[in-house]
Protein backbone atom coordinates (compact mmCIF):
# COMPACT_ATOMS: atom_id res chain seq x y z
CA UNK A 1 0.00 0.00 0.00
CA UNK A 2 2.72 2.10 1.49
CA UNK A 3 4.40 1.58 -2.33
CA UNK A 4 1.71 2.53 -3.97
CA UNK A 5 1.36 6.38 -2.30
CA UNK A 6 5.07 6.44 -2.84
CA UNK A 7 4.65 5.52 -6.55
CA UNK A 8 1.36 7.85 -7.26
CA UNK A 9 3.31 10.88 -5.40
CA UNK A 10 6.15 10.87 -7.43
CA UNK A 11 4.50 10.44 -10.74
CA UNK A 12 2.45 13.51 -9.29
CA UNK A 13 6.17 15.20 -8.92
CA UNK A 14 6.94 14.45 -12.45
CA UNK A 15 3.56 15.69 -14.31
CA UNK A 16 4.18 18.71 -12.30
CA UNK A 17 7.75 19.28 -13.52
CA UNK A 18 6.76 18.47 -16.96
CA UNK A 19 4.13 20.95 -16.40
CA UNK A 20 6.10 24.02 -14.76
CA UNK A 21 7.78 25.62 -18.18
CA UNK A 22 4.50 25.90 -19.96
CA UNK A 23 3.12 27.42 -16.80
CA UNK A 24 5.69 30.04 -16.61
CA UNK A 25 5.21 30.65 -20.56
CA UNK A 26 1.65 31.22 -19.81
CA UNK A 27 2.39 33.73 -17.08
CA UNK A 28 4.76 35.36 -19.32
CA UNK A 29 2.72 35.44 -22.21
CA UNK A 30 -0.33 36.78 -19.58
CA UNK A 31 2.33 39.55 -18.69
CA UNK A 32 3.15 40.95 -22.02
CA UNK A 33 -0.87 40.72 -22.77
CA UNK A 34 -0.92 43.17 -19.62
CA UNK A 35 1.78 45.54 -20.80
CA UNK A 36 -0.59 45.83 -24.18
CA UNK A 37 -3.59 46.98 -22.31
CA UNK A 38 -1.90 49.39 -20.64
CA UNK A 39 -0.45 50.48 -23.25
CA UNK A 40 -3.84 50.51 -25.34
CA UNK A 41 -5.78 51.89 -22.13
CA UNK A 42 -8.55 54.65 -23.10
CA UNK A 43 -6.05 57.49 -22.15
CA UNK A 44 -3.16 56.25 -24.45
CA UNK A 45 -1.23 58.85 -22.88
CA UNK A 46 1.19 57.59 -20.20
CA UNK A 47 3.97 54.93 -20.88
CA UNK A 48 5.86 53.22 -18.03
CA UNK A 49 8.02 55.53 -17.58
CA UNK A 50 5.27 57.76 -16.35
CA UNK A 51 5.44 60.42 -19.54
CA UNK A 52 2.14 61.88 -20.43
CA UNK A 53 2.93 63.53 -23.40
CA UNK A 54 -0.61 63.21 -24.83
CA UNK A 55 -3.77 64.09 -22.63
CA UNK A 56 -6.91 64.20 -24.65
CA UNK A 57 -9.39 65.13 -22.06
CA UNK A 58 -11.72 67.04 -25.02
CA UNK A 59 -11.83 63.64 -26.45
CA UNK A 60 -11.31 64.94 -30.04
CA UNK A 61 -8.67 62.15 -31.17
CA UNK A 62 -9.51 58.42 -31.72
CA UNK A 63 -7.35 55.80 -30.02
CA UNK A 64 -5.33 55.01 -33.20
CA UNK A 65 -4.53 58.94 -33.86
CA UNK A 66 -3.53 58.82 -29.70
CA UNK A 67 -1.19 55.83 -30.05
CA UNK A 68 0.39 57.60 -33.00
CA UNK A 69 0.65 61.02 -31.41
CA UNK A 70 2.14 59.17 -28.28
CA UNK A 71 4.47 56.95 -30.40
CA UNK A 72 5.71 60.09 -32.28
CA UNK A 73 6.49 61.84 -29.26
CA UNK A 74 8.06 59.32 -27.24
CA UNK A 75 10.12 59.17 -30.11
CA UNK A 76 11.57 62.51 -29.51
CA UNK A 77 12.05 62.12 -26.48
CA UNK A 78 14.43 59.32 -25.99
CA UNK A 79 16.16 61.00 -29.05
CA UNK A 80 17.20 64.49 -27.53
CA UNK A 81 15.24 64.35 -24.09
CA UNK A 82 13.06 67.05 -24.62
CA UNK A 83 9.60 67.37 -23.99
CA UNK A 84 6.93 67.44 -27.03
CA UNK A 85 3.14 67.42 -25.53
CA UNK A 86 -0.23 68.19 -26.22
CA UNK A 87 -3.40 68.62 -24.12
CA UNK A 88 -7.00 69.38 -24.53
CA UNK A 89 -9.69 70.46 -22.37
CA UNK A 90 -13.39 71.32 -22.76
CA UNK A 91 -13.15 74.32 -20.29
CA UNK A 92 -10.01 76.43 -18.55
CA UNK A 93 -12.28 76.21 -15.09
CA UNK A 94 -11.29 80.34 -14.68
CA UNK A 95 -7.69 80.03 -15.37
CA UNK A 96 -6.10 81.74 -17.77
CA UNK A 97 -5.11 79.64 -20.47
CA UNK A 98 -1.41 80.55 -19.81
CA UNK A 99 -1.75 79.44 -15.90
CA UNK A 100 -3.44 76.14 -17.18
CA UNK A 101 -0.80 75.67 -19.86
CA UNK A 102 1.60 75.72 -16.72
CA UNK A 103 -0.33 74.18 -14.15
CA UNK A 104 -0.26 71.03 -16.65
CA UNK A 105 3.10 70.60 -17.25
CA UNK A 106 4.50 71.26 -13.57
CA UNK A 107 1.66 69.50 -11.66
CA UNK A 108 -0.67 67.34 -13.19
CA UNK A 109 1.76 65.94 -15.90
CA UNK A 110 4.85 66.02 -14.11
CA UNK A 111 7.03 66.54 -17.34
CA UNK A 112 8.84 69.93 -15.83
CA UNK A 113 11.37 71.62 -17.64
CA UNK A 114 12.59 71.18 -20.98
CA UNK A 115 8.87 71.04 -22.52
CA UNK A 116 7.01 72.63 -24.82
CA UNK A 117 3.59 71.58 -24.90
CA UNK A 118 0.23 72.46 -27.24
CA UNK A 119 -2.81 73.57 -24.97
CA UNK A 120 -6.06 73.79 -26.24
CA UNK A 121 -9.61 75.10 -24.78
CA UNK A 122 -12.25 74.08 -26.59
CA UNK A 123 -15.14 75.36 -25.37
CA UNK A 124 -13.65 79.06 -25.22
CA UNK A 125 -10.91 78.57 -28.64
CA UNK A 126 -8.09 79.55 -26.59
CA UNK A 127 -4.34 77.76 -27.07
CA UNK A 128 -1.11 78.28 -25.58
CA UNK A 129 2.14 77.16 -26.87
CA UNK A 130 4.34 76.86 -23.79
CA UNK A 131 7.97 76.53 -23.79
CA UNK A 132 9.36 76.11 -20.21
CA UNK A 133 12.36 77.27 -18.46
CA UNK A 134 15.69 75.21 -19.83
CA UNK A 135 16.31 74.13 -23.45
CA UNK A 136 12.41 74.49 -24.66
CA UNK A 137 12.84 78.54 -24.00
CA UNK A 138 16.13 78.33 -25.69
CA UNK A 139 14.98 76.24 -28.68
CA UNK A 140 11.29 77.87 -29.21
CA UNK A 141 11.49 81.36 -28.73
CA UNK A 142 8.73 83.62 -29.54
CA UNK A 143 9.05 84.05 -33.50
CA UNK A 144 9.70 80.31 -33.57
CA UNK A 145 6.26 79.53 -31.48
CA UNK A 146 4.68 82.26 -33.85
CA UNK A 147 5.66 79.86 -36.73
CA UNK A 148 4.69 76.56 -35.56
CA UNK A 149 1.07 78.26 -34.67
CA UNK A 150 0.67 79.69 -37.91
CA UNK A 151 1.54 76.23 -39.28
CA UNK A 152 -0.67 74.22 -36.97
CA UNK A 153 -4.07 77.39 -36.89
CA UNK A 154 -5.67 76.44 -40.04
CA UNK A 155 -5.59 72.79 -38.99
CA UNK A 156 -7.29 73.61 -36.03
CA UNK A 157 -9.90 76.25 -37.54
CA UNK A 158 -10.78 73.17 -40.11
CA UNK A 159 -11.24 70.88 -37.39
CA UNK A 160 -8.02 68.42 -38.02
CA UNK A 161 -6.85 68.52 -34.82
CA UNK A 162 -4.86 64.82 -35.23
CA UNK A 163 -3.33 66.38 -38.56
CA UNK A 164 -2.44 69.81 -36.29
CA UNK A 165 -1.18 67.87 -33.61
CA UNK A 166 1.35 65.89 -35.51
CA UNK A 167 2.13 68.96 -37.73
CA UNK A 168 2.98 70.21 -34.23
CA UNK A 169 5.18 67.07 -33.22
CA UNK A 170 6.96 67.36 -36.71
CA UNK A 171 7.93 70.90 -36.41
CA UNK A 172 9.09 70.94 -33.12
CA UNK A 173 11.10 67.41 -33.71
CA UNK A 174 12.65 69.51 -36.36
CA UNK A 175 13.52 72.45 -34.26
CA UNK A 176 15.06 69.97 -31.56
CA UNK A 177 17.12 68.41 -34.13
CA UNK A 178 19.00 71.80 -35.54
CA UNK A 179 19.62 72.86 -31.97
CA UNK A 180 21.16 69.26 -31.38
CA UNK A 181 23.17 69.20 -34.71
CA UNK A 182 24.54 72.85 -33.77
CA UNK A 183 22.63 74.47 -36.55
CA UNK A 184 19.54 75.75 -34.44
CA UNK A 185 17.15 78.28 -35.92
CA UNK A 186 17.63 81.59 -35.02
CA UNK A 187 15.15 84.99 -34.43
CA UNK A 188 16.54 86.63 -37.53
CA UNK A 189 15.60 83.47 -39.71
CA UNK A 190 11.86 84.32 -38.60
CA UNK A 191 12.21 87.92 -38.34
CA UNK A 192 12.94 88.15 -42.13
CA UNK A 193 10.14 86.39 -43.05
CA UNK A 194 7.52 88.36 -40.61
CA UNK A 195 9.15 91.46 -42.65
CA UNK A 196 8.91 90.48 -45.48
CA UNK A 197 4.35 91.19 -45.57
CA UNK A 198 5.10 94.92 -44.26
CA UNK A 199 7.06 95.79 -47.33
CA UNK A 200 5.10 94.26 -49.88
CA UNK A 201 2.05 96.62 -48.07
CA UNK A 202 4.76 99.74 -48.28
CA UNK A 203 5.17 99.40 -52.02
CA UNK A 204 1.25 98.69 -53.20
CA UNK A 205 0.02 101.88 -51.07
CA UNK A 206 2.78 103.51 -52.97
CA UNK A 207 1.67 102.34 -56.26
CA UNK A 208 -1.97 103.51 -54.99
CA UNK A 209 -0.77 106.38 -54.69
CA UNK A 210 1.06 107.16 -57.78
CA UNK A 211 -1.76 106.26 -60.19
CA UNK A 212 -4.40 108.06 -57.50
CA UNK A 213 -2.27 111.71 -58.42
CA UNK A 214 -1.69 110.92 -61.98
CA UNK A 215 -5.56 110.75 -62.23
CA UNK A 216 -6.88 113.02 -59.84
CA UNK A 217 -4.16 115.78 -62.13
CA UNK A 218 -6.29 114.94 -65.11
CA UNK A 219 -9.05 115.73 -63.58
CA UNK A 220 -7.71 119.46 -62.00
CA UNK A 221 -6.49 119.99 -65.22
CA UNK A 222 -10.23 120.18 -67.09
CA UNK A 223 -11.27 122.69 -64.32
CA UNK A 224 -9.99 125.78 -65.63
CA UNK A 225 -12.98 127.83 -65.37
CA UNK A 226 -13.02 127.76 -61.20
CA UNK A 227 -10.73 130.57 -59.45
CA UNK A 228 -11.04 130.99 -55.82
CA UNK A 229 -12.63 134.30 -54.71
CA UNK A 230 -12.56 136.33 -51.27
CA UNK A 231 -15.82 138.05 -51.89
CA UNK A 232 -19.64 137.04 -52.46
CA UNK A 233 -20.06 139.84 -54.95
CA UNK A 234 -19.06 137.79 -57.50
CA UNK A 235 -21.46 134.99 -56.49
CA UNK A 236 -24.79 137.61 -56.77
CA UNK A 237 -26.60 138.90 -59.83
CA UNK A 238 -26.77 142.71 -60.51
CA UNK A 239 -29.39 144.73 -59.15
CA UNK A 240 -30.78 141.93 -57.61
CA UNK A 241 -29.62 142.45 -53.62
CA UNK A 242 -29.53 145.82 -52.08
CA UNK A 243 -27.74 146.15 -48.53
CA UNK A 244 -29.34 148.94 -46.27
CA UNK A 245 -27.88 148.66 -43.35
CA UNK A 246 -24.52 146.00 -41.91
CA UNK A 247 -22.87 145.66 -38.88
CA UNK A 248 -20.91 142.67 -36.55
CA UNK A 249 -22.09 141.80 -33.44
CA UNK A 250 -20.44 139.26 -31.34
CA UNK A 251 -22.89 136.91 -29.74
CA UNK A 252 -21.02 133.90 -27.83
CA UNK A 253 -18.17 131.74 -27.13
CA UNK A 254 -18.50 128.16 -25.96
CA UNK A 255 -15.12 126.52 -24.60
CA UNK A 256 -15.31 122.86 -23.54
CA UNK A 257 -12.33 120.81 -22.03
CA UNK A 258 -11.97 116.71 -22.12
CA UNK A 259 -9.01 115.41 -20.10
CA UNK A 260 -6.26 113.75 -22.55
CA UNK A 261 -6.26 110.14 -21.55
CA UNK A 262 -2.57 108.74 -20.96
CA UNK A 263 -1.85 105.18 -23.23
CA UNK A 264 -1.67 102.19 -20.82
CA UNK A 265 0.49 99.24 -21.62
CA UNK A 266 -1.55 96.10 -21.57
CA UNK A 267 -0.58 92.53 -22.34
CA UNK A 268 -0.04 91.08 -25.57
CA UNK A 269 0.02 87.53 -27.12
CA UNK A 270 3.79 87.00 -25.91
CA UNK A 271 4.12 87.02 -22.16
CA UNK A 272 6.12 85.28 -19.66
CA UNK A 273 4.62 84.04 -15.96
CA UNK A 274 6.36 83.33 -12.52
CA UNK A 275 7.42 79.65 -13.20
CA UNK A 276 9.79 80.61 -16.27
CA UNK A 277 9.53 80.06 -19.87
CA UNK A 278 7.80 81.73 -22.76
CA UNK A 279 4.11 81.34 -24.10
CA UNK A 280 2.48 82.70 -27.64
CA UNK A 281 -1.66 82.41 -26.74
CA UNK A 282 -4.51 83.48 -28.51
CA UNK A 283 -7.34 82.11 -30.05
CA UNK A 284 -7.78 79.36 -32.59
Amino acid sequence: MNKKLLSGFLAFLLIFALALPFGCAASAEGADDAVVLFASDDSMTVAANGWLLVNDEADLLTDEQENALFAEFSSIKENHNVNVAVATVQSLGGQTVENAAEDYVYNKSGLGKDTIVLYLAIGSRDFDIFATIGRAEDIFFTEGREYIFSQVQPLLSSGDYAGAFSTFGRICGDFIARSDAGEPYTRSSFAKQRNKSPICFVIAVAAGLLIGTIIMSKYKAQLKTVHKRNEATGYTRPGSMRVTAANEMFLYSNVSKVKRQTESSSGGSHSSHTSGGGHTSGKF
